[in-house]
């Protein structure tokens, strides 16, 4: 068998030519990864739009009841539940900045090695071993003491309570105070 190269479809157009910075941001599949709380990314994409207003976001994931379905803005594009697998990974490569929970698009991005924001919460296994392995990368991921093996989503207002829109923000931000790495 041969194996050719893919072709990923990058805009041609580019969206965004006056953008300080392009951000990934994944909000969720629906699926069983922990997926930030949806007060979080709307108090970041507020952060965002007040803090750094050259910046611009691109919104992905998929669910079909995703709080973010309708969320618009000049900087801000909405691609929830409108992403092929290609599609995915064409915004991933285009952006600078990756932000997401620990599922496989946040493991695409380790692999295309952007800088990284990478949540990962009340997992058995820690961050170091199945993680982000970009260069620069900041995890979010604070453990704590709880009687479960496996939380379920009416678990996470009582351990995912400190992951505010200004923590994660903070977290952005040391992310871009960090030293580019050579790959």
């Amino acid at each position: 068998p041969v194996c050719n190269p893919a072709v990923l479809p990058i805009p041609k157009n580019n969206p965004w030519p006056t953008a300080t910075q392009k951000v990934a941001l994944f909000t969720q599949t629906g699926g069983s990864n922990i997926p930030f709380p949806p007060s979080t990314i709307e108090a970041f994409i507020h952060y965002m739009n007040r803090q750094a207003p050259n910046a611009k976001i691109v919104l992905l994931g998929h669910d079909p009841e995703s709080p973010f379905l309708a969320t618009k803005g000049p900087n801000i594009i909405n691609a929830i539940n409108q992403t092929s697998l290609e599609t995915l990974m064409a915004w991933i490569a285009y952006c600078d900045t990756y932000i997401g929970p620990d599922t496989g698009p946040t493991h695409l991005a380790s692999y295309y090695n952007k800088p990284t924001v990478f949540f990962s919460p009340l997992k058995i296994n820690p961050p170091g071993t199945f993680g982000s392995l970009s260069n620069r990368q900041v995890i979010i991921r604070q453990d704590t003491d709880y009687s479960k093996l496996r939380l379920t989503p009416s678990d996470y207002p009582h351990y995912l309570n400190y992951l505010t829109g200004e923590y994660l923000y903070n977290a952005y931000q040391r992310l871009q105070a960090l030293p580019g790495v050579a790959d």
